[in-house]
């Protein structure tokens, strides 16, 4: 394992020899620099799984059951009676109790059910689940109220299958809230060891094939097995399936991959041009062959066979390149590509910005100068409004001029004089002639009369 994971190392290097130039040339230093701190963090994963190997399991010939089939190998558990407020409802080989809350779920079940029986039954070659009993509590506490007694189950379990009672109990609530939990796939799950432990009628296989079978048929969380595998692969650091024999890994790196590679060595036994023979295995270990003649029965192969090829097989698939594009780089790739698109958005932005500023700027000097032009303008026309008012005025003074000028001047008479203030010039004022003298009288106004002077 030491060599193969050298080597890894030496090929991880080499690629980061050819890689990093063109990296840098195309997205700049701090790009690269969050690219390869990503990629260092696969290797240390990778690293870090290589040192954390969990040590051998010798198997022996007691029966095993997965930690979420509880109480399969207890003669002495009985049915619980459902709580008296839970509703039922009874569907053929189905029998449903659940909370009234959960009553949407039992519609989503009953066809899950249905279809997940055709397929599971014709991949075991074998008519099972004649009667299954479901209990679909709120939560994982009321789960604990619709258990059987004496046989408790993991407190993480938000499904648990009693496979001799034929008894499913489900959450509908993950324990966690952040957790992402579907309720028809875990239904599946547990359907699953309920089918397999009717096929066989009770008889023993390994821990690795009931919850690989489990897992594989309920399709659950495809792609983190699938990078579980990628991982190991690369680093040669797949679990020996004896070690997998009677129990799984605890640690954190261990138990995703022993769950991981379970389903797929299951996957690989069930292969199109094998289905035949996994049928007629299961056939054999109903009949109460052990699982080791079984397989060689009829596969033509034992344990040891069929790992070195499922290695084989595995190794096919799950190359470098696909470690490569696994969540933590796919997830730096993803950071890289965002930067690039939010650096480019900036410098178009701060484009489009500056252009906004030039047409704004240009846009200013333009008004500015039009409302320049347009106070001239105004302050000529007032000028020329000006320049004729004072046109006109003196046009009209002239026109008074000239009639004055041109209108004959008349002496007031004596009734005229009478209406008058002021003494007009002498040379207008009325006179009256002496008789005895040719000259006339001068003239005077008294209290509004005039009189003559003589």
């Amino acid at each position: 394992m030491a060599s193969a994971f050298a080597s890894f190392r030496g090929a991880w290097s080499h690629l980061l020899r050819c890689t990093v130039p063109a990296l840098r040339a195309s997205l700049g230093r701090v790009s690269v620099l969050v690219t390869l701190i990503s990629m260092l963090g696969v290797l240390y994963a990778v690293d870090a799984r290589a040192d954390a190997a969990p040590s051998e399991q010798r198997a022996t010939s007691a029966r095993v059951v997965p930690a979420d089939s509880p109480g399969d190998t207890d003669d002495g558990l009985q049915l619980p009676r459902p709580p008296e407020h839970f509703e039922q409802r009874h569907h053929g080989w189905l029998e449903l109790a659940y909370a009234p809350s959960l009553a949407h779920w039992i519609e989503p079940l009953i066809k899950e059910a249905e279809a997940f029986k055709s397929e599971v039954n014709a991949r075991l070659g074998h008519t099972g689940l004649d009667h299954v009993y479901v209990r679909l509590a709120e939560d994982a506490d009321q789960m604990l109220q619709l258990a059987p007694a004496g046989a408790p189950y993991p407190a993480y379990a938000e499904g648990v299958a009693y496979s001799r009672l034929g008894l499913i109990l489900l959450s509908g609530e993950p324990q966690h809230p952040a957790e992402d939990y579907d309720l028809l796939t875990t239904f599946r799950h547990e359907l699953a060891h309920v089918a397999l432990y009717d096929s066989i009628e009770k008889h023993s296989v390994p821990l690795w094939f009931n919850e690989g079978l489990a897992i594989h048929l309920s399709r659950e969380n495809a792609f983190a097995r699938s990078r579980a595998l990628w991982g190991a692969t690369v680093s040669d650091d797949l679990l020996p399936l004896r070690q997998l024999d009677q129990r799984f890994p605890s640690d954190v790196v261990g138990v995703p991959l022993a769950y991981a590679q379970s389903a797929d060595v299951v996957r690989y036994l069930l292969r199109t041009q094998d289905q035949e023979r996994f049928r007629l295995m299961i056939k054999r270990l109903a009949r109460g062959q052990a699982f080791e003649a079984a397989l060689n029965d009829s596969y033509g192969m034992d344990l040891y066979n069929l790992e070195s090829a499922w290695r084989e097989d595995v190794k096919g698939r799950f190359t470098l390149w696909p470690v490569l594009f696994s969540g933590t780089v796919l997830w730096t790739l993803a950071v890289v590509l965002v930067t690039l698109a939010w650096r480019r958005k900036r410098a178009r932005q701060k484009q489009v910005l500056e252009r906004w500023e030039r047409e704004e700027r240009i846009e200013t000097e333009r008004m500015r100068a039009l409302a320049l032009a347009r106070a001239a303008a105004l302050r000529a026309l007032e000028a020329q409004h000006l320049e004729a008012q004072r046109l006109e005025a003196q046009r009209a003074e002239m026109q008074q001029l000239e009639a004055r000028a041109s209108m004959p001047t008349e002496p007031p008479t004596l009734d005229t004089l009478g209406q008058m203030d002021t003494l007009p010039p002498a040379s207008l004022l009325p006179s009256v002639k002496n008789p005895r003298d040719s000259q006339p009288l001068p003239c005077v106004k008294h209290d509004g009369n005039w009189h003559t002077l003589h």
